[in-house]
């Protein structure tokens, strides 16, 4: 009989300690999409001349403005559609330099978005893109010295590096961006499991382009199904110039 009890006695603080845990993962998430929500800042629909000077003049009138994400701690993230058959990502990243070139690492791997960061997530075709949204607010990440660049897929292709820009053409899961080997992630996007008719692998296409001493993320991806993305794409778009 005390052995019955004494199991009993155990199993009951197992379950208890599952229902803590699970209460603590449920407030830990509550509050970092608190902290996210918090910092966000209402929509605009128009592009400003900083971000048309990104594209070529024949490609600016294919773009059309979807919308155009907001935060208080990072830059705004501009999310474009091109010919109506390409969805695009548009984000400035705070680094200035003259050269980017000598300060990425790139990586064949994957990695998940950081524990204890709130994100900002939206969609892009088939992607499911994370942005860090409270990273920003330390002066460090205007201080980067390198860029961590992790790119997971079957097939990964470099269209360029030069000291102004960086590219790759990926069949592929995903990619993340971060600014430390052990640093949290700034920037994830990856399949969107959820969507039923996602292929098993995403076409997309990443740019790293310094523009003016500024650092842009630019990413380019089908925006439904049935659409081929055109190789090196997303660079006959850009209009890189000086540095």
């Amino acid at each position: 009989m005390k052995k019955k009890i004494y199991i009993y006695g155990i199993a009951l603080i197992v379950v208890v300690a599952l229902i803590i845990y699970s209460f603590g993962g449920f407030f830990r998430n509550a509050a970092k999409l608190k902290e996210s929500i918090n910092l966000n800042l209402p929509s605009t629909y128009q592009l400003t001349q900083e971000d048309s000077d990104l594209f070529q003049p024949e490609a600016l009138k294919e773009i059309q403005v979807d919308e155009i994400f907001r935060n208080s701690s990072r830059n705004p993230i501009l999310s474009l559609i091109y010919g109506n058959k390409y969805s695009v990502i548009v984000n400035k990243i705070n680094y200035q330099g003259d050269t980017i070139n000598k300060i990425v690492e790139f990586k064949a791997t994957s990695e998940d978005i950081s524990e204890n960061n709130p994100y900002r997530q939206i969609y892009i075709g088939f992607l499911d893109a994370n942005f860090n949204a409270s990273l920003h607010k330390q002066d460090s990440i205007k201080l980067i010295k390198k860029i961590y660049l992790n790119i997971s897929g079957k097939s990964i292709n470099q269209l360029m590096s030069t000291d102004t820009v960086i590219g790759y053409n990926v069949i592929g899961k995903s990619f993340s961006i971060k600014y430390s080997e052990t640093g949290p992630i700034d920037i994830l996007a990856a399949r969107d499991n959820d969507m039923k008719n996602a292929p098993s692998d995403v076409s997309f296409e990443i740019i790293l382009m310094l523009k003016k001493k500024n650092l842009y993320l630019l990413l380019i991806t089908p925006k439904d199904s049935g659409v081929t993305l055109t190789k090196e794409i997303m660079s006959s778009l850009i209009s890189p110039g000086r540095s």
